[in-house]
């Protein structure tokens, strides 16, 4: 059930589930502005709690610039919406209108699949994306701290960021750098990147100086074969291989590349 309301602003609390969590000063103060002189020309869209209070689903930057412009009552679309649906319909307006940056948008996708239970496939099918665009998505998490938080603030575009991402975490930081320093388009990032694996394969006849180099090697080695991040753990000659994947079908090619043949063949 939906309707239109017209409520006092302060019966309205902010969405817990909000996955945009930067607004700008500047954006504000223009939007601000904007809803003094028009008003708020698109509803903000809630729905009522048991208290008779209201929660934000969707226009939480509405939401917050009304505040500013000093407005006391807001028209409203009430709809009943339980957790999943609040996360989902306030990340589907965020995405719609390209208002979270790469990080947000993949901590959303991740929120989604671990809080609700869901999977790749069924967060792409809420959300109107292909399983594969979210599983690019999550891998962006797997980076060093410091990257995420240059492409957070839009010092690394996202096509850079999926590029370098299933390099080892010291060849990304490396590349990180280089593409701070320089004007590097994402073809020629793809080339360096794979120039860096074939060396990388072509390293196989080296001789590594000590253990650490060997692991590096090895790890290189597996990291330039199946094209994603591998990481060695080795406690005095045992230890764990981890081979990391990011969807079904890129398991399905990792287990293909290993077994050199289709699976069941």
């Amino acid at each position: 059930m939906i309707e239109m309301r017209s409520v006092s602003l302060s019966s309205i609390d902010a969405n817990p589930w909000q996955p945009r969590q930067e607004f700008g000063a500047e954006e504000l103060d223009g939007l601000a502005q904007s809803i003094k002189e028009h008003g708020i020309l698109q509803p903000l869209v809630v729905t009522e709690q048991p208290s008779g209070r209201y929660q934000l689903i969707a226009g939480e930057r509405r939401f917050r610039a009304a505040k500013q412009a000093g407005l006391t009552k807001v028209f409203v679309i009430v709809r009943q919406a339980d957790e999943q649906e609040r996360l989902s319909l306030a990340l589907i307006e965020n995405i719609q209108r390209k208002d979270l940056n790469p990080i947000e948008r993949a901590e959303a996708f991740k929120r989604l699949m671990e809080e609700f239970k869901l999977t790749q496939a069924q967060v792409a099918e809420k959300v109107g994306k292909t399983r594969p665009s979210i599983a690019n998505a999550l891998r962006l998490l797997d980076m060093p701290q410091k990257i995420q938080d240059a492409i957070r603030a839009g010092q690394l575009s996202e096509g850079h960021a999926k590029v370098i991402a299933g390099l080892p975490e010291a060849s990304q930081l490396k590349f990180f750098e280089r593409l701070l320093q320089g004007n590097f388009s994402v073809r020629e990032t793809e080339r360096a990147v794979r120039k860096l694996r074939q060396k990388n394969q072509a390293a196989a006849n080296g001789a590594a100086d000590d253990e650490d180099d060997i692991l590096d090697h090895y790890r290189g080695l597996l990291e330039g074969e199946l094209a994603t991040k591998v990481e060695i753990d080795d406690k005095d000659g045992t230890g764990e291989l981890t081979i990391h994947f990011y969807s079904e079908e890129e398991l399905q090619r990792v287990v293909k590349k290993i077994l050199g043949r289709e699976d069941g063949e």
